[in-house]
């Protein structure tokens, strides 16, 4: 409703008065949300003055609409007034059966209070069903008390809660009330609205004042008197930020007791509280006799994301355009509602053109609007919660709990993690699949907007010359991820940041070097490892870098030139070079120039030798390689260790293919006759005669087969 039309409502109602001149600029800037102070500077009035025409305006639009009008709810009781009319005109709808005919033929009593306005909702036909059969279930189940609607910002918490109300309307609730936590009010005024409410139908004056345990104890005697619905709206505004989620703020604990004593206490009615986080004391309260739920609301679906995006003139091309929309914004319909302005504003509503261009390189999701919804959730975020984000916004695909505790750096954040995973579950903002056990990740618009604030943090540091949180706590790239994820994270994460750092290759390399420098030994933490993997990534000379004793961890350095890079007493934790990275401690060339490495972990290493392509890798032996050949008929690998047996690999294809026993101790080298039918071998103790012996008869028939 625009205020035009709100006034000229207002001038039909107070036939034949109408409004002063003053009277009606006071309205128009209160519907524009203007403060006393700025309407008397415009008008020229004295501020005092101003107050007075409002206060006594106010009283006036009370008595008209019949509702409860102040200047915080000038709007939405002109929304509660139109919602009136239209229910009053409305086609009956037939009530619960349960009900006696003499709580059908009440009038309800309706104060939407702070309402919003619905049009155009869509969807969500199963969640209204499901709440509406928790609070009047059929079968004389029991009902509940106190019901919880969560959802992160946007996911439409509150237009599903009116259209709850009003299915609850008609299922012969005597009294409705709706009160927005949004201002973070104090219980007491909140209790004190409530109360006077049902005063004023039952006639009943006010009996002095109260403390917040009496005003509790009285609002539960009306819950029983009467079936009620009280809605509260918001209610994150009254929850601790920077703690984990449900934290009540400093002297906002009393809200907890109030939900206890509704959730606890036999009474008729309910209580709807609508949040992006699931109060404590809820999850505390519910699944006992279902007196207490909780409906936590995913996206919706991708028919409803069509039919908003189409009612504001956007149009596709082909089905699978709708699909990709609602997956990219998680079916939340305030993001396709701004995506839908972007849309029209940008391509003129079509769907395809704006695709394309969050499909090409370097594109994004994000744009002010969809940032600022997400940065308001996450400015919420304590330390550890923040930290779990960033790391699964780095993972980049659902990951267990203990892959996450295997990232964290501190024992301590490890311990905590489970709590923090369940924290950011009641917050909305991580997603589970149960694939083997329960698993963790993000919506892609949440991904997208973590790992930008994940890279402005890194690039801040770098042009600061500094490490901090971000290069010490998060690696940059993993390299022990599977290769499709390393290299998106190479992609979206490490090559963003040398492109966002505003300083030319050369420049960041040089400064990259600096900082490795100025790095405290034996500390563990990313940084060493996440400066590497940029000025590998840059393709910088890492000639003479100086990695001693210091902590690289998660560093991928295949197909680097590690030329003269010191790492004496370097900690290589989960760094991957050609191959698990161990001593080298044989080698072996075969005819056809090809080259193979033992080293210390017991691991083989083929390569093409004129190329430097690997070729093969075979985890041969528990401990390290003493013997290494290759058989000259090119067929096969012998390997020894410190077991008394050879080993037979396959050449091509690495398959283990049989052992040669007959040692009892350790066999310390290999060689193969030309012939490719004998090898010699030599050990601490062989057979019963001395230290040679050339393997025939037995060996030679094994070799041939």
């Amino acid at each position: 409703m625009t205020p035009d039309e709100a006034l000229s409502r207002l001038d039909s109602l107070l036939q034949p008065k109408v409004l002063t001149q003053i009277q009606e600029v006071v309205f128009r800037q209160t519907w524009a949300g203007e403060s006393y102070a700025a309407m008397a500077d415009r008008s020229g009035y004295d501020e005092d003055y101003i107050k007075d025409v409002g206060s006594r305006l106010w009283k006036l639009l009370s008595q008209v609409l019949g509702v409860k009008v102040t200047k915080n709810t000038l709007t939405s009781a002109f929304g509660q007034y139109e919602r009136g009319l239209a229910e009053s005109t409305a086609t009956p709808i037939v009530v619960n059966r349960s009900i006696s005919p003499n709580q059908q033929q009440q009038a309800t009593q309706i104060d939407w209070g702070e309402a919003i306005e619905v049009f155009g909702f869509q969807g969500r036909e199963l969640e209204l069903q499901q709440l509406q059969d928790w609070i009047v279930p059929i079968n004389n189940g029991v009902p509940s008390r106190l019901v919880a609607i969560l959802g992160m910002g946007g996911i439409g918490k509150t237009a599903l809660t009116v259209k709850l109300v009003e299915r609850l309307h008609k299922n012969g609730y005597e009294h409705i009330i709706w009160r927005s936590l949004r201002n973070a009010p104090p219980l007491t005024n909140v209790l004190a609205d409530l109360l006077q409410f049902f005063r004023d139908r039952q006639q009943q004056s006010d009996r002095g004042a109260k403390g917040v345990s009496a005003q509790i104890a009285e609002l539960i005697q009306y819950l029983r008197q009467s079936r009620c619905v009280v809605v509260l709206d918001n209610a994150e505004s009254i929850l601790q930020g920077k703690e984990r989620a449900g934290i009540y703020r400093a002297g906002y604990e009393e809200y907890g007791e109030l939900l206890r004593q509704v959730g606890e206490i036999r009474h008729q009615s309910c209580v709807i509280l609508t949040s992006r986080e699931k109060p404590k004391d809820i999850a505390l309260l519910e699944g006992e006799n279902n007196v207490v739920r909780s409906l936590a609301l995913a996206g919706i679906d991708d028919r409803s994301a069509q039919t908003i995006m189409e009612q504001r003139g956007i149009s596709a091309t082909t089905p699978n355009q709708w699909q990709d929309l609602s997956q990219n914004y998680a079916g939340n319909p305030l993001a396709l509602k701004m995506v839908a302005a972007m849309t029209i504003e940008l391509f003129g509503g079509s769907l395809e053109q704006f695709l394309a261009r969050i499909e090409m390189e370097n594109s994004s999701l994000l744009f002010d609007d969809i940032r600022d919804l997400l940065q308001q959730q996450f400015d919420r975020l304590s330390e550890l919660e923040r930290q779990v984000m960033y790391w699964l916004a780095i993972n980049r695909e659902f990951v267990s709990l203990t892959e996450i505790q295997q990232d964290l750096i501190s024992d301590r954040d490890r311990q905590h993690s489970p709590d923090v995973l369940r924290s950011l579950s009641r917050r909305s903002l991580i997603e589970t699949a149960s694939t083997q056990g329960i698993n963790f990740s993000q919506q892609p618009v949440v991904m997208e907007y973590v790992t930008e604030r994940l890279i402005n943090g890194v690039c801040q540091e770098i042009r600061e010359d500094k490490v901090g949180k971000y290069l010490q706590n998060y690696a940059l790239l993993k390299a022990t991820a599977k290769d499709y994820i390393r290299q998106t994270q190479a992609r979206s994460i490490v090559d963003e940041i040398i492109e966002r750092v505003s300083l030319s290759k050369t420049q960041l390399a040089a400064r990259l070097r600096a900082i490795i420098v100025t790095l405290p030994r034996h500390q563990p933490n990313y940084a060493a490892g996440n400066l590497l993997n940029l000025l590998v990534r840059l393709g910088a000379d890492l000639t003479e870098l100086d990695l001693s004793d210091l902590c690289v961890w998660q560093a991928y350095l295949k197909e680097t030139n590690l030329h003269r890079v010191n790492f004496t007493n370097t900690d290589l934790d989960r760094s991957v070079f050609v191959d698990r990275l161990g001593a080298a401690s044989r080698m072996a060339i075969s005819r056809d120039c090809q080259i193979a490495t033992g080293d210390s972990n017991g691991n083989v290493s083929v390569w093409q030798l004129d190329t430097g392509k690997p070729l093969l890798s075979i985890a041969a032996h528990n401990t390290m390689i003493w013997g290494l050949a290759f058989i000259p008929d090119g067929r096969s690998i012998a390997t020894s260790s410190y077991e008394p047996s050879i080993k037979l690999w396959d050449a091509r294809s690495g398959a283990y293919r049989h052992s040669l026993n007959g040692h009892t101790a350790p066999i310390w080298q290999i060689a193969s006759h030309p012939n490719g039918l004998q090898l010699v071998t030599y050990g601490s103790l062989i057979f019963r005669e001395g230290h040679q012996i050339v393997a025939q008869g037995k060996y030679k028939s094994q070799l041939e087969s």
